[in-house]
């Protein structure tokens, strides 16, 4: 028997390593705004793995650190709030959540993990604009740079990345449709 949705009295700090791992049937969850401390195990929470019923936007607006793996697979998902005072995004925190549209990361993150949105279909906001001459434009959906040798129309996906991190672990956006050039 799987569980369709969690109600609790009261604010939940902790969530422990696999709590619903798996749980296919899982649509909502309570409020994690909350959250201060997701337990890993191996390495990975896997917290809300495979949850692939789970919609809406999560609140993760009192956590520092999103551990490797927690929302791994959850496809439905639409979007993240990020704590004001988050530093790292673990491996594959959101690998394959196909339907996270925007990102709005916090000035004081640092660490992107590898594979972090890995094959996130919508995620980046639709842009136009001109590109200047010797100005290097990435394509993280094939994770390659070019130099423009030439002014041009960029028509593509967004993201911005704060100017505070310091490392975007290996295809953290591959297969994402973010500054992909037409």
């Amino acid at each position: 028997m799987s569980l369709q949705s969690v109600t609790t009295e009261g604010t939940i700090t902790s969530i422990c390593s696999r709590a619903f791992y798996n749980d296919s049937a899982l649509t909502t969850i309570p409020d994690l705004s909350g959250v201060t401390e997701m337990s890993v195990a191996s390495g990975y929470s896997y917290a809300f793995r495979n949850c692939t019923s789970l919609t809406g936007v999560i609140d993760l607006s009192s956590l520092d650190t999103i551990p490797a793996g927690a929302f791994y697979g959850c496809k439905y998902i639409t979007g993240v709030k990020f704590s004001n005072s988050l530093t790292s995004i673990g491996d594959y925190a959101f690998c394959s959540c196909v339907r996270i549209e925007t990102l709005d990361f916090p000035d004081t993150l640092i660490t992107i993990g590898n594979y972090a949105f890995y094959n996130n279909w919508l995620l980046g906001n639709d842009i136009t604009t001109s590109v200047e001459s010797g100005a290097v434009v990435t394509d993280v959906s094939s994770d390659t740079t070019a130099t423009l040798d030439e002014d041009t129309s960029y028509s593509g996906y967004t993201l911005v990345i704060p100017d505070s991190v310091t490392s975007v672990g290996s295809k953290a956006f591959y297969y994402s449709y973010v500054c992909r050039r037409f």
